[in-house]
Parts: structure tokens; sequence; C-alpha cells
């Protein structure tokens, strides 16, 4: 890893990047320390109120979630892991999502194969959950390029029952009876590669996000475009027009101003790689009607950045934090307008978050 001595000022976060080998926790540019060697990383989460960091990591022996009570020094694997009952299997776990305030203790799984897991006690014990994971629709889902998974798990913050999901390729889900039932909600978005247009079920979303300040108000990174609802998924309205690629995968939003999103478009499923042979990050100021490229500082050649290597910092949304899987992770402090290399010689970026300062 060559460090390359940008620190932060007034910065009172720690930045978490999951690679394909280990976990870096980084109080500055110049303070990491690796954990989970040996472990590729798909998922970070925050176990409030206890401020636990939970981490899914994968390696020979299949997949596993860890836990540390001092911000990332010491680490302790759980006894338990998602698994189904029947003959389908857990080959990695793709997302972590701790549940509402006012459930204390129940955590959230998504996985591939695709399905969604709950636990009440912290992530000792896994329950399936039947409604999802059985739904009438599942005939019509599909292995994306990564496999069948459910990579992205919401919790209305205004509604402990109401839970969305994102599934490649299932589509987009909804429960509003805290996940004993659940809906198809994609209309408005492209389903392909399939022929048919608006198809209840089938769609390949790639990264979805809850606004957490603006009731109903969500946000879509998919296969075939960057999408908007603002009627908690019922319809979606494209909102690709002046993007390079209608597909990628990154997708953050400002948690304060509901208009302002990020994207990093890339070429296709067959073409993993960003638009117009370099590195860029487009931003919308106006909830998708127009866009900016953004592009000061960053490399002109192409990259590889997946779903969740694009944040915000818990303590300063200005200051942004992207991650390639080359092993790069480059640092804005001004909303995107110009980038800075943070860290290099990284093994592939798989995910990035901040927490606050222990």
């Amino acid at each position: 890893m060559e460090t390359r001595g940008y620190q932060l000022p007034h910065v009172h976060h720690v930045t978490l990047i999951g690679t394909r080998d280990g976990l870096y926790c980084c109080r500055g540019a110049t303070a990491c320390s690796h954990h989970l060697r040996g472990m590729s990383i798909f998922a970070i989460a925050v176990q409030q109120p206890d401020g636990y960091l939970l981490v899914a990591a994968h390696d020979a022996t299949g997949p596993s979630i860890w836990r540390s009570r001092d911000g990332g020094r010491h680490w302790q694997r759980l006894p338990s892991r998602p698994a189904f009952t029947d003959q389908r299997c857990v080959r990695q776990i793709w997302q972590l999502q701790v549940g509402h305030p006012k459930h204390p203790g129940e955590l959230w799984a998504g996985t591939g194969e695709a399905g969604l897991f709950r636990s009440v006690d912290a992530g000792h014990s896994w329950q399936g959950v039947a409604g999802l994971n059985d739904h009438p629709t599942r005939a019509t889902w599909d292995a994306g390029g990564g496999g069948l998974i459910l990579h992205s798990i919401l919790i209305d913050p205004h509604n402990p029952a109401r839970l969305f999901v994102g599934i490649s390729a299932g589509g987009v889900y909804r429960s509003d009876d805290d996940a004993d039932s659940w809906q198809a909600i994609n209309r408005g978005m492209r389903p392909d590669p399939r022929p048919e247009a608006c198809a209840a079920s089938g769609q390949c979303p790639h990264k979805i996000l809850l606004h957490p300040t603006q009731p109903g108000l969500l946000y879509q990174q998919g296969h075939c475009g960057v999408y908007r609802s603002i009627d908690y998924g019922d319809s979606w309205h494209d909102i690709s027009a002046g993007l390079p690629s209608s597909f990628g995968w990154p997708l953050a939003i400002h948690p304060h101003n509901p208009e302002l999103l990020y994207v990093v478009p890339h070429i296709s499923d067959k073409q993993r790689r960003t638009t117009e042979d370099r590195l860029a990050v487009w931003c919308s100021d106006n909830a998708g009607t127009t866009w900016q490229r953004l592009t000061h500082g960053l490399p002109t050649t192409p990259a590889l950045c997946l779903r969740e290597s694009l944040t915000l910092a818990v303590d300063d949304p200005s200051t942004i934090y992207l991650g390639t899987t080359d092993g790069r992770v480059f640092c804005s402090r001004d909303q995107g307008e110009s980038w800075v290399m943070f860290l290099s010689g990284l093994p592939a970026v798989q995910v990035i978050t901040t927490i606050t300062e222990p």
C-alpha cells in the first residue's frame, strides 16, 4: 500500500476500505491498519447504540460476519451466519443493514443466492424472510453478472415497518408490514435485457438508496438507467438523460440535500470500465434533471468502480471517497469539484464507508 500523505483537516471519521484482501481502517491516509487479511470484504455496517462495527467477509471456508467493539482495532467472528433451510446455498453475504433504532439488536443480511435474512439478537442467530425468499415472482428472477444476489436493504427511518430491497436480477421490492409480505415495485423501469416493457419483476437494479430526510424519495442506479421515485417506489422515472451511459454501479446521495446525487457511469455489462476511457464522477444538483462531469484531479484512464465504492463522509458530506478495483482511493473535499489520490497500491476496492471516530 502506498500513502500520499493526504490529510483531511478537522476530520472526525475513520475511513473503512473493504478489499479483496482484508479491511483497511484509516485515520488519515498515513495511519491505516490492515485487518481480516486473506478475506474478501463485501459489506460494512455500524450497529447502534453500541457503536459496534460489522463486516461481511468471505474466505476459503465460505461467508462469515465479524464484529469489532473498538472501531476496527480488534475483531471477533460471530458464531452464526445466514443459511437457507432448503437446497439453496448462501455463497456470499452481499449486504448488512442495521435495524431501525426502535428495534435494538436487529440486523438484516442480503445474500447470493438471493435471500433476505433477519437477526433479532445482534447477529447471533438468523432467520430467513419467507415472504421474500419464497415470493411468487421468484421464478422471474435471473442471475446477473455477479450471480443472483440481494445487494441493497433499506429501512424507512420514518416507518420501521417499511423496508426495501434490491435484487439483481429480480427488481426492487417493498414491505409495508415489517417484512411479512412483499410487493414488486418496478413500474417505469426498463427490464433490459428482457424484451417486454415494464415487466412487474425481473429487472436488474445495481444499487438503491432511500433519502434519510425526504419521505418517499428513492434513487436507483441500474443495469439500464438511473431512476428516481418520489412515491416510495410505486413508480420510477428515468433520469439518465445527459449521462454518457445508462449503465453503472456506484451511487451516492447527499444526506441533507435531496436533489444532490453522484454516479459513476460504466460502458456496459460486457465492457466493465468507465466511459470515455477515463475515470469520471457525474453529479446532479437538481434530482437528475441535468448532470455535470467531475474529473479535476482524477486520472485520464478508465477504471472499474463497484457498487459500494462511492461514499460521502459521515461527519462532512462535502468529503467524498471513490475506490477502484485497481487498488486506488480518491478523495474530494469540495463535493467532487476536485480530487486527490488518497491511497494507492491496495487490493481491489469493493466497499468504502466512514464511521465517526470512536
